[in-house]
């Protein structure tokens, strides 16, 4: 790995609605998005003369509690089909 690539720690579920976060499933527990997800990392690459459809990020920094009162803020990015948690309350 090099010194710049990101550390991928674990896989996480990532539910979308209309390209923004709205759920996060980790370790069999069910995290509800608390506020709005910031985009971080890269846009998605479009075709030339597309437009670019803001909410195409390969990763969000989402704020987000289970239903049992666990808080956390996470950092996910995508590789992909599969989204990696890289960092946990950053």
């Amino acid at each position: 790995m090099m010194a710049t690539d990101t550390e991928l720690t674990e896989p996480v579920a990532v539910v979308l609605e209309e390209g923004v976060p709205v759920r996060l499933d980790r370790g069999g527990e069910r995290f509800y998005v608390d506020e709005p997800p910031e985009p971080r990392g890269r846009l998605i690459a479009v075709q030339r003369g597309s437009v670019l459809d803001p909410s195409m990020v390969t990763g969000w920094r989402i704020v987000a509690t289970a239903v049992g009162g666990e808080r956390h803020v996470f950092d996910v990015i995508s590789c992909g089909a599969r989204w990696w948690l890289t960092r946990l309350d950053a």
